[in-house]
């Protein structure tokens, strides 16, 4: 099976996420594959980060210069992200979310403070809800 369809049956809450896991290990080991938590999380954000960017070079410059903030708090999100002692179980559930710095973006703008001063907080903040979010997607699958 492929990595991709995992991802689909796990998000559908067709399997559970530890059920993902081992598939998506047994998978590894099949393809003599050996991924590091830590560069695949490291990789997903600088991914997500210069997707971004690419984007917005297609954009004329007026909506360029509008979304300078933008892109510099999720600069800072990504370099924040990858500064910070995280669990394992919380970089795989980060792994499994789409678009994660746009989401914890958004999660920092509603906390209207300035960016030095809590963006961490509202990291931590934000990783636990998500984390929260795939233990109990983990825990409905199991009870299906």
């Amino acid at each position: 099976m492929k990595k991709s369809k995992l991802l689909k049956l796990f998000q559908k809450g067709t399997i559970t996420l530890d059920e993902y896991r081992s598939k998506l290990e047994e998978y590894k080991r099949k393809n003599g594959e050996i991924i590091d938590l830590d560069i695949a999380f490291e990789d997903k954000l600088e991914k997500e980060f210069i997707d971004y960017c690419n984007r917005l070079l297609k954009k004329d410059k007026n909506t360029i210069i509008n979304s300078a903030y933008e892109k510099i708090v999720k600069e800072e999100i990504k370099d924040e992200l990858k500064n910070m002692d995280l669990h394992d179980k919380e970089k795989e559930c980060m792994l499994l979310q789409e678009d994660l710095l746009n989401e914890f973006y958004h999660d920092w703008l509603d906390c209207d403070t300035p960016l030095g001063e809590s963006l961490r907080d509202n990291l931590q903040e934000s990783i636990a809800v998500l984390t929260r979010y795939y233990k109990n997607k983990n825990n409905e699958t199991k009870e299906r």
